[in-house]
């Protein structure tokens, strides 16, 4: 016993993130088996370490994942470089080899040690949210969907689009033009959360605003269009996509940092908050994003009738669309675009998430209860 409290001491650092590591574990697997405390947690507990988390990075200007990321990778080149020499000298000189092992051993310490803290915070500040209630279930939307509301969803999209003709600019290519600056339109967003969070008690404020990416241009080829990094707080945004769908991005990524996880979800609560946003721009972000999603499922549901409804959608809606597949095409097949997908796709799976990447296209269904439970009968 009294060798094992020396050990203790000695290794008081890692026996400390062990036993931290091992309760995050533990709040995870329950939450897996027990959709009530995974709600109550993530309402609680885990809303303080988001906040937590989110506050120690969010005064600073740039997006710390991004410059940490980059941080590593230089470091894994550098420290490439490091033992490649180090093992070259080692094999001359007997205290270079000693210098080396004490260095990869601290190495491996710290790299065990980040991970455990990594995987501590995904936990709680993420991981547990897969398995709350549904979104669904917490704004109480109806639970019957047939074919025909598929339709008069559709309709309704249509209606609303028309209504903002107008008021929407577009560029000579067909894109729409956003009036706003990126921390501007980052702050309307936030806002417009905040107001729509009001009256839902599982979206609790954050107050924590969005941040560009700035190797953008380079994170496209990915198809990755916004980062929520549990480990930092921060809701990290893509700005080489087209402005409509960087303003659907961003009321996604704050769905993330508000504890809801499924992708799904989050697609949709962008569409809600951006169309109850009251700011022209914004409900048009929603408006086309949504209609993309609804369509899409409405044409194979039957193609007749979406030809009808599509008969009376604004033109400017389709040169949008037109504007982005030619924007799109030069990154739409690469290496990078297919690794990042498996990677996303086998990540979702492992939590939980069976329909893996494909449920980022699965907004339909809530996107039309929506409709049926709050604006059908004054539509």
């Amino acid at each position: 016993m009294h060798n094992f409290l020396i050990f203790l001491r000695k290794h008081l650092f890692f026996t400390t993130l062990t036993f931290i590591l091992a309760l995050c574990v533990d709040f995870y697997l329950m939450a897996m088996l027990w959709t009530g405390f995974a709600e109550w947690f993530s309402r609680t507990i885990g809303m303080f370490f988001r906040v937590i988390t989110g506050a120690m990075t969010s005064w600073m200007p740039f997006s710390f994942m991004e410059m940490t990321v980059i941080a590593i990778l230089i470091a894994v080149v550098c420290l490439l470089v490091t033992g490649i020499l180090w093992l070259i000298l080692s094999l001359y000189r007997k205290k270079s080899a000693q210098k080396a092992k004490k260095f990869f051993y601290a190495l491996l310490k710290t790299g065990v040690a980040a991970v455990m803290i990594g995987s501590s915070l995904f936990f709680v500040n993420h991981g547990v949210n897969y398995y709350r209630h549904s979104t669904a279930e917490n704004l109480g939307l109806k639970d019957t969907l047939k074919k025909e509301d598929v339709f008069s969803t559709l309709t309704w999209l249509v209606e609303e689009l028309n209504m903002l003709d107008g008021e929407i600019s577009f560029d000579e290519s067909g894109a729409s033009v956003c009036p706003y600056d990126f921390d501007t339109l980052a702050q309307k967003v936030k806002v417009a959360y905040d107001n729509f969070g009001s009256s839902w008690d599982f979206l609790q404020k954050t107050g924590f605003a969005s941040k560009r990416i700035y190797l953008s241009n380079y994170l496209i080829y990915t198809h990755i269009s916004g980062i929520y990094c549990p480990y930092t707080g921060e809701t990290n945004i893509n700005t080489a996509y087209p402005d409509y769908i960087v303003a659907d991005t961003i009321a996604h990524e704050y769905s993330h940092q508000r504890g809801v996880a499924p992708e799904n979800e989050c697609n949709f609560l962008a569409f809600a908050v951006n169309y109850s946003s009251g700011d022209a721009y914004l409900r048009y972000a929603a408006l086309a994003n949504g209609f993309s999603a609804v369509a899409r499922d409405a044409a194979k549901l039957d193609f007749d009738r979406y030809k009808t409804v599509m008969a009376d959608c604004p033109d400017w809606l389709f040169q949008e669309y037109h504007a982005y597949k030619e924007y799109f095409k030069k990154y739409a097949e690469n290496p990078a675009a297919t690794v990042a997908s498996n990677l996303n796709d086998s990540y979702l799976k492992s939590q939980g998430q069976e329909q893996g990447i494909q449920s980022y296209r699965m907004e339909t269904e809530l996107i039309c209860r929506y409709y049926l439970t709050f604006f059908q009968e004054v539509s």
